[in-house]
């Protein structure tokens, strides 16, 4: 029961910084309110701007075994449109993202979706 399940987040106005080697794995989601998987680049204090800044870049990040339910937002819960959603990537310097073994149920799929292949791998073998 929250907002999230695994979430990374960077500043919208960082500079020279960097998320590297990230493993998300084993993970059951319940209730989740707002985003199954939120990776985002647009945070401050005051919340998201929805514009992704580049200046901390996000890569090599593992979501393996990642399972469950997202339900409908009780809030806004952080994100800009009020609709809970199973995955929410909005990045601007992003590289080597793996999804393997994802299972997350319910919330509202995006209306698009433009990935780049560099960017994730999204196999879902076992």
């Amino acid at each position: 029961n929250s907002e999230h399940g695994p979430r990374i987040k960077t500043y919208d106005t960082a500079t020279g910084a960097s998320v590297n080697n990230i493993l998300y794995q084993d993970i059951t989601l319940q209730n989740i309110t707002s985003y199954g998987i939120v990776i985002r680049q647009d945070y401050r204090n005051t919340g998201p701007t929805g514009t992704p800044g580049s200046g901390c870049s996000i890569k090599g990040v593992q979501m393996i075994n990642v399972h469950g339910d997202v339900s409908h937002p009780t809030s806004n819960d952080g994100n800009l449109d009020g609709v809970s959603r199973p995955v929410y990537i909005l990045c601007a310097n992003c590289a080597n993202f793996t999804f393997k073994q994802i299972a997350i149920t319910g919330g509202t799929a995006a209306s698009h979706c433009e990935v780049s292949d560099k960017i994730l791998d999204l196999s879902n073998k076992r």
